[in-house]
């Protein structure tokens, strides 16, 4: 944040100070930590290498090393760093380790990184916290168990629990569509010819005056149909609440007609709460048939003999999982591709929701001045705990990269800016600080600093 804010005046020095920038916001976005070490080692880095180039004309060091051969060098390197890197990597097992990881990051030990830590390590590596700004002037803290959905409730005539502005759905199947519920017709064909029950939720963008009257008639009959309301929610959204139903979104998209669908593409629920549509809360759906364990299969390569020869051939591999767990593998996947921000926000979201497991912290302080720092270092927090679950921890206080830069020769390439984020921090601290075994870093946090510092000075030395 405060390299975002800093814009030198002289022209040459802006464009050079921007990729520095980059070089940190990479790291911010992977991780969400590890700025400061990612602006120490690139800039230690590139000074080093460029007065060695100034110093000269034709190339660098007593061999006469190109620009070009330098910046293989940096990257070759870094290379084999991040592999050393990953192999000290240990991994986080209790909520004690993680605390320690959101001490360091939040620079001191409180209530307020025992919270984050406590609720990361419940929410677990698949889960999702938000940082929200508060109202109360202090910080609150939610955990919400099961599937999270924006939904509403279409007419306060289907709220059965008025005392908490709620409509409570239990134990039923249910069809989930992005084709608009209007007409009365279609309605009775799913109710005579496909669910064949006497209760049944239907998940639907929205629905006609008209069907909603019917449906609160039909109830007269000892027919119960809950409609539930999902207009901001988009198609691969709505396929992922059918996962975790066990069911299958019936999709205009794919020219898919609810008048033509059988009862197989129905899901099966054991709880569903939405809020009246008066408050701006999830729904959360508890129970979904996806969860289930059940068989499944992939194909794998395999090395076979074959006349005394080996190859490698493709078999099909059986294993035992459930629909939610291939759904959130694929999704992180996705993940892996996604570049945009806001996208990669939307798929951790839909991953978080879809392991059942998810917080909410609301930041809060007297006035807006300390508000806004307080819920940027929780923000910090909360990444650093997320990366440590993922990747596991490394020693920190630059420990990690100092242990690895004393194994290598005085002329590697690497080893001046390897020392710097341990140096820079005892210079910090006057010069005789000792880092106990309690100062750890998220891994991520170090081999993406090491990845990205190296990766820009590569490219900024060629200019």
């Amino acid at each position: 944040y405060t390299a975002e804010v800093i814009v030198p005046k002289n022209p040459f020095v802006r464009l050079a100070s921007e990729f520095f920038k980059e070089a940190t916001m990479r790291t911010n976005r992977r991780v969400g930590d590890g700025t400061s070490a990612t602006t120490v080692i690139a800039g230690k880095l590139f000074n080093g290498v460029y007065d060695s180039i100034q110093e000269k004309s034709r190339g660098y060091g007593s061999a006469g090393t190109g620009v070009m051969q330098i910046k293989r060098d940096i990257l070759k390197e870094a290379d084999v760093v991040k592999a050393i890197i990953k192999e000290s990597s240990k991994p986080v097992k209790d909520i004690p380790t993680l605390e320690r990881i959101a001490t360091v990051s939040l620079g001191e030990q409180n209530d307020i990184s025992k919270t984050i830590a406590n609720m990361a390590f419940e929410v677990g590596e698949d889960g999702f916290i938000d940082v929200v700004e508060g109202y109360k002037g202090e910080i609150e803290t939610e955990v919400i168990k099961g599937m999270r959905f924006s939904a509403k409730v279409c007419d306060k005539a289907f709220v059965n629990k008025p005392e908490r502005y709620e409509m409570v759905i239990e134990d039923c199947p249910v069809l989930i569509t992005n084709h608009k519920i209007d007409n009365d017709l279609v309605l009775r064909y799913i109710v005579e010819e496909v669910v064949k029950e006497t209760k049944f939720a239907i998940i639907a963008p929205d629905f006609s005056q008209q069907v909603l009257i019917s449906m609160a008639l039909s109830r007269k009959n000892g027919t119960f149909i809950w409609p539930v309301k999902a207009p901001s929610l988009r198609t691969e959204q709505l396929e992922d609440i059918a996962v975790y139903c066990g069911g299958q979104l019936v999709d205009k998209n794919k020219g898919k007609q609810l008048q033509h669908m059988q009862k197989s593409v129905l899901g099966y629920m054991q709880k569903l709460t939405v809020k009246d549509s008066e408050t701006r809360e999830d729904a959360v759906l508890l129970g979904g048939k996806g969860t289930e364990s059940s068989m499944f299969s992939e194909l794998v390569e395999v090395e076979v003999e074959e006349k005394g020869k080996k190859t490698k051939k493709k078999q099909q591999k059986d294993f035992e999982s459930t629909a939610v767990k291939e759904r959130i593998k694929m999704l992180r996947g996705q993940l892996e591709e996604t570049k945009e921000e806001p996208f990669k926000k939307l798929i951790e979201r839909r991953i978080a929701s879809m392991a059942s497991a998810g917080g909410v912290i609301r930041v809060g302080a007297p006035t807006d001045a300390e508000s806004l720092p307080l819920k940027l270092k929780i923000e910090d927090v909360v990444y650093a705990c997320r990366a440590a679950l993922r990747s596991g921890y490394v020693k920190g206080g630059g420990l990690c990269l100092k242990d690895i830069a004393d194994e290598l020769p005085d002329e590697h390439v690497l080893k001046v800016s390897l020392l710097a984020p341990y140096q820079q921090i005892q210079e910090n601290a006057g010069g005789s600080l000792e880092i106990g075994e309690d100062i750890i870093d998220p891994t991520d946090a170090v081999y993406y600093a090491v990845e990205h510092a190296t990766s820009v000075v590569a490219s900024l030395i060629t200019v």
